[in-house]
């Protein structure tokens, strides 16, 4: 069992379902859920997958102000997340450009979706 199945597994099927979840502001209510986003999920988690799903959305990559405007997290909170994702080859970040583009790990973990996509519809 590979490392994405177990975690699907110990998730109970709900890793993928995104469904709802405001990625930009993770403050807001879901519209399935009688509370807000918080409950069960983890914001930090879900702030940095929105930057992550930001950065995803131009292959120019972006600006630590355009993340912030892109996400609407504060530029305390964007530059922490982003430190913390490079630091894991998530993002990178070009010095010379000032930009941030999503890293080789988050391609990784797209990689390993595919096969696990084909799986599940077969």
């Amino acid at each position: 069992m590979s490392a994405l199945e177990a975690i699907e597994q110990h998730l109970g099927g709900i890793a993928g379902d995104t469904r709802g979840l405001p990625f930009g502001n993770p403050s807001q209510f879901r519209e399935d859920r009688d509370g807000p986003v918080g409950h069960g999920c983890v914001q930090a988690v879900l702030r940095a997958l929105s930057i992550l799903k930001c950065i995803a959305r131009d292959p120019r990559g972006m600006t630590l102000s355009e993340v912030v405007r892109g996400t609407s997290l504060a530029p305390s909170t964007a530059h922490r997340l982003l430190t913390t994702l490079q630091s894991e080859g998530f993002v990178q970040f070009e010095a010379t450009a000032l930009r941030w583009f999503v890293g080789p790990s988050a391609h990784l973990v797209g990689i390993a979706c595919q096969p696990q996509r084909r799986q599940a519809l077969s």
